[in-house]
This record gives C-alpha cells, sequence and structure tokens, in this order.
C-alpha cells in the first residue's frame, strides 16, 4: 500500500526484483502515475423548490459516505442543514463559499440569491479554485439572472433555434471518452445506456438557455424527439441545443445542465447509474488536472 500526502497526480516507480535466467531486465522497471483526489467532498446542494432532481440528490448524498452535503430549500418552506442549519442563507463571503468543494445551484431566484453573494460566489469560482454545478430550471435559472453577476459564469446562451417539448440525447466524440460519463462499463456501453433511457423516457423540453458558448466544452446535445422534430433538424449536429456543458472560468470549472432531469437515469436501474454518474462529477470537478477527465 502507498500513501499520498498530497492532491495532483503523483509520480512513482514499480521495479521488480531480477531473477535467475532473464534474458532481460530492461521491463523490470516501469514509470506508473495517478491522481489522488479528496476522500470526502463538502458540497452545498440548494433548490427553489423540493423538485425530483433535488429530491434524488439530497437522498443520494446523505447515503453516501463520501459526501457531506448542506443542504439550503426555500419552498415550502425555508430550511437548511449542516453548517446553514441555524442561519438558512447563502454565503455572503469567497471564505464562505470556499467551505464547499462543490455548489449544485437549481432552479433559484435572484431574490432569494442576493448580490453579495453572488458577487462573492463568481470570486470563489475565478479566484478559490471554486466548483459550481448550475441546474437550470423552469421559473428562474438562468434567465431570471440577466445583468447580474451569476450570469458572468455562465457557459451557454440564448439558443437561437426551434424549441421542441421534449428531446433525446446525443454524447458528443469528447463525452464519450469523459470520466463522469461512464454509467456502465465500456464507453460504446455508456452511450447506449444514456441513449437507451432518454429514447425511453425523453428529456421534457430543456432551457432556451442552450447554446455553448465559444469556451464551452459540450459533453451531451438535445436532439429533438420523434420523426416531425427530427426533419427540422440542420445537417449539423452541434446546431442542436446543449443538455451538459462546462466551461473554465478563472481557476475553476462551471457545469451547466440545460435541464433537471438526471434523476431519469434511474429508469429500470434504480439508483445505481445516477449514483454513479453524480459520484464520477464530483471527483473530475474537482480533480486538479483537467485531463483527467477524458
Amino acid at each position: 500500500e502507498v500513501y499520498a500526502d498530497e492532491l495532483g497526480w503523483q509520480e512513482y516507480e514499480l521495479s521488480l526484483e531480477a531473477i535467475d535466467g532473464e534474458a532481460s531486465q530492461a521491463n523490470n522497471v516501469a514509470p506508473i502515475s495517478w491522481e489522488v483526489v479528496k476522500d470526502k467532498f463538502r458540497v452545498l446542494l440548494s433548490d427553489g423548490v423540493s423538485q425530483w432532481e433535488y429530491r434524488y440528490l439530497q437522498q443520494l448524498f446523505r447515503r453516501d459516505p463520501h459526501v457531506e452535503c448542506d443542504e439550503l430549500l426555500f419552498f415550502p418552506r425555508l430550511r437548511g442543514t449542516g453548517a446553514l442549519a441555524t442561519n438558512p442563507r447563502y454565503p455572503r463571503t469567497v471564505d464562505d463559499w470556499a467551505v464547499y468543494d462543490v455548489v449544485i445551484l437549481g432552479d433559484i431566484s435572484p431574490r432569494q440569491m442576493p448580490k453579495v453573494s453572488q458577487e462573492s460566489l463568481v470570486e470563489y469560482v475565478r479566484e478559490r479554485d471554486g466548483h459550481l454545478i448550475l441546474i437550470a430550471g423552469r421559473d428562474h435559472m438562468p434567465q431570471a439572472y440577466q445583468g447580474q453577476p451569476l450570469m458572468e459564469l455562465l457557459p451557454v446562451e440564448p439558443y437561437p433555434g426551434a424549441m421542441y417539448d421534449s428531446y433525446t440525447v446525443s454524447l458528443t466524440d469528447e463525452g464519450r471518452l469523459h470520466s463522469a460519463l461512464a454509467i456502465e462499463d465500456g464507453a460504446k456501453i455508456s452511450e447506449a445506456a444514456w441513449q437507451t433511457v432518454y429514447d425511453q423516457k425523453p428529456l421534457g423540453g430543456v432551457s432556451i438557455y442552450s447554446k455553448p458558448k465559444a469556451t464551452t466544452r459540450r459533453l451531451i446535445d438535445a436532439v429533438p424527439y420523434g420523426a416531425a422534430a427530427a426533419v427540422d433538424l440542420q445537417q449539423d449536429d452541434s446546431d442542436n441545443p446543449v443538455f451538459l456543458c462546462w466551461h473554465q472560468v478563472g481557476a475553476g470549472k462551471v457545469v451547466y445542465l440545460s435541464t433537471p432531469q438526471t434523476w431519469k437515469l434511474r429508469f429500470l436501474r434504480g439508483d445505481r447509474r445516477h449514483h454513479r454518474f453524480w459520484g464520477q462529477m464530483l471527483r473530475w470537478i474537482t480533480a486538479t488536472n483537467l485531463g483527467s477527465g477524458f
């Protein structure tokens, strides 16, 4: 057993003792390396309303021994857990945000997140290697934040084309190789699993904020569901809205989901795929080396 004292890539040399009669000892030594990530993650999970995505993430994180999760929910009543139990509100300073390895925000209203919290959140991501996952919602996120600090972090802009009521998904070339998306063993099996889930349980629409910016890395596209919608598609798949994407903002990363429907990964499989996806997403987003996810 080898123990690492620091996060990040660790380089070692594996050597075997020579035995009598070896024709060559050139292959007795080999370099090996791996990335050390945190064993426990501090997460802030927040939403305006307790919708399905929030409920399943809440249950998942409460059961996961590798996650310490503070929750903040506004409706039907204001409620915080963990460090937010006695003072249920968003952090006001970058130091308060920096307590968390990852912040996950759902359909939050700007009335619930004041500008001072937004400004310090932007600084947390840009300057303090903070990691943010934004999950678009029907009522507020992100469209209600026009002209507010949070919009600086968004990896998408309004989609200029027609929007549809339902979508299936398509993994991009980058998404097929991304570690967070490996919900089964093997890239082809994982891609087929994503496709099967959302062919049978389509996304019920996506946010109009679903066109990736130039700096954005798209992982999963949203493809209009059904033959009638497919007729209107252009030949270039990059013209589709995005379901899952991310970009680098200063020292940190911002991941964006254009609709709160990863819980559908539970279809016919319980929480195995859903749990695997979110666990791998936390590990990838907090990894110190950007190349580690590919």
